[in-house]
């Protein structure tokens, strides 16, 4: 699969090999059909406040998540993405959200109204696996304040 820096910003950390890291945890057969992620610094006018989009196959047009980089770090830009664990954090709940929505797509069963409800589940366990070291033997006694830092934000 692809990973496409679109963004014009220079970032000051590899966002590639971030995604890269974070897709280890991801099945295989979770990425079929998916074409390539594809970073940019912010959405259309019509998706602003969308941290990330799932385009599915549509005709000659490939599936392809897009990554809103501006939208997940906000006004803290790139200082956010140099905190080890947290920077990663914010990039994986996007990311791992919107490939529950290719996965979705790809599955029978579930419904498009639950679209949401499947893709946040996915999100959810895929973030355990991929930060269970951090989570389990250090993080979690902070808890309380990383919720109250890294808020979840409504994903498109």
């Amino acid at each position: 699969m692809k990973i496409i820096d679109k963004c014009l910003k220079k970032s000051p950390v590899d966002l590639e090999k971030k995604i890269r890291k974070l897709l280890k945890v991801i099945p295989e057969e979770d990425l079929v059909d998916l074409d390539s992620i594809i970073l940019l610094d912010e959405p259309q006018k019509k998706y602003m406040d969308a941290q990330g989009l799932y385009w599915e196959k549509y005709k000659l047009q490939p599936a392809r998540v897009e990554i809103y980089i501006d939208n997940i770090y906000g006004e803290y830009g790139f200082r956010k993405i140099l905190l080890p664990f947290g920077g990663s954090l914010l990039l994986a709940k996007v990311l791992f959200h919107e490939l529950g929505h290719h996965y979705r797509h790809r599955t029978h069963g579930v419904s498009k109204r639950e679209n949401e409800n499947f893709a946040e589940q996915y999100k959810k366990k895929y973030i355990r696996k991929a930060f269970h070291n951090y989570w389990y033997f250090f993080l979690r006694p902070f808890k309380p304040i990383i919720n109250w830092f890294i808020p979840d934000k409504p994903q498109v």
